[in-house]
């Protein structure tokens, strides 16, 4: 429960400050560059080690999710490298799409982690599950709006 608690806590005040943020007008560059890079961070710790905290029955039902999304992140990292290295970072920044993922996901995880060790059983882990999936789904359709915005960079590669 401490583990739920503290993951709760550092979501919570990791929306709170890009509210905050954007709500005050004091966003800086480094700002927009790091908040997609926490999110990333600390949802992909608990997708790492969240598949192998609930025993061996809840391990295949989680692992799948969590290796998407973390192939999502490191594609859409890459992909953020990218548009920047051609001077078009603003393609990929992070969209509506982006936040409502990063909230389902985060509660899911919350979720999972008060609740993975009673398995199938308690009622928080049978309706995290299918946030998880859901966060997943999100993820990928907004990795699909990056990678429109970004197609026509594609052209400035080097040959």
């Amino acid at each position: 429960m401490a583990c739920s608690s503290i993951f709760a806590a550092a979501s919570l005040t990791d929306g709170i400050d890009g509210y905050l943020a954007r709500r005050w007008k004091v966003m800086s560059r480094f700002g927009k560059f790091l908040d997609p890079v926490a999110d990333k961070l600390l949802a992909c710790a608990v997708l790492v080690l969240l598949p192998t905290a609930g025993g061996p029955e809840t391990a295949a039902l989680l692992a799948i999710p969590a290796v998407l999304m973390i192939l999502r992140e490191i594609f859409v990292s890459a992909l953020r490298e990218w548009t920047a290295s051609v001077g078009q970072s603003n393609l990929t920044q992070v969209g509506i799409w982006g936040k409502v993922k990063t909230a389902v996901t985060l509660l899911s995880l919350c979720g999972l982690l008060a609740s993975c060790r009673a398995g199938f059983k308690s009622p928080v882990f049978i309706a995290s599950v299918p946030l998880l999936y859901l966060g997943t789904l999100l993820a990928y359709i907004s990795v699909a709006g990056y990678v429109k915005a970004a197609i026509p960079t594609f052209t400035k590669m080097e040959r």
